[in-house]
């Protein structure tokens, strides 16, 4: 059996006693069971416990037994112990008693709980890492993603249209065909190697409705395989002048 004697005994009644008396006090505590009786027969073996003659023994129990003079206001009027068969019981035994097991079992908790965070302290730093890492990675991966985003939102380099390019030719073409912005260059470069004709071809190619740029045709037979509207006029013209020659006419 195990009994808790609290500090404040150092402040009680008690420990204003003589020698003998607090000693004997101390027996009968740490004596006393769940029940708070601190079992002793007779006088005679509570003094051979407490190392106190019989007549001091029986004056602490005597003094045990009568109301506190140094504390009347207190329960049971300052008295200790009650006579029961087979020993004394301590009359504030229980209330003490369920004191230190609370006492002891708020004890308890806090050391279960630090056993407890102790145990998972690695892990919870573990997992917390793992997290930070997992977040660090997504950042990683949401910057590159946003950089690859903006390169290939990034706007094109701006065109230089090709030198000696008829930029009135270009604008009657463009207006014509409506090209693409990627068909553009290429259709630049084109009109710009016909040189001065650039003018004159993009005329050609919108009279004949084509849809790309030949070099002018005078013969009749153009680039696309069809005659001008005006080399086939002329064409005509001319091959009923000479019929009409040939037919003696004038």
């Amino acid at each position: 059996m195990y009994n808790k004697l609290f500090t404040k005994i150092l402040d009680s009644s008690i420990w204003l006693a003589p020698d003998p008396h607090r000693l004997v006090w101390i027996t009968l505590v740490a004596a006393m069971d769940e029940d708070a009786i601190a079992h002793f027969a007779c006088a005679e073996n509570l003094a051979a416990r407490a190392r106190v003659s019989l007549e001091d023994t029986e004056a602490a129990l005597a003094s045990f037994l009568a109301p506190d003079p140094n504390g009347p206001e207190q329960e049971f009027e300052g008295r200790r112990i009650e006579r029961v068969p087979g020993g004394w019981y301590l009359l504030n035994g229980l209330k003490y008693r369920t004191a230190v097991t609370r006492s002891a079992m708020q004890e308890q908790n806090r050391e279960r709980v630090r056993r407890w965070r102790e145990k998972h302290r690695d892990s919870v730093t573990s997992r917390r890492d793992v997290t930070t890492k997992k977040h660090s990675n997504v950042t990683v991966m949401h910057a590159e993603a946003l950089a690859e985003d903006k390169q290939k939102k990034k706007p094109p380099t701006p065109f230089e249209p090709p030198a000696g390019l008829n930029l009135q030719a270009w604008e009657s073409w463009q207006g014509y065909r409506k090209l693409k912005p990627a068909s553009i260059p290429a259709a630049m470069r084109k009109l710009a190697a016909f040189g001065d004709t650039q003018a004159a071809v993009v005329e050609q190619s919108i009279a004949n409705g084509w849809k790309g740029l030949f070099e002018l045709k005078t013969n009749g037979i153009n680039g696309a395989g069809h005659g001008s509207l005006s080399a086939n006029v002329a064409a005509g013209q001319e091959f009923l002048r000479r019929g009409r020659v040939y037919d003696g006419a004038p």
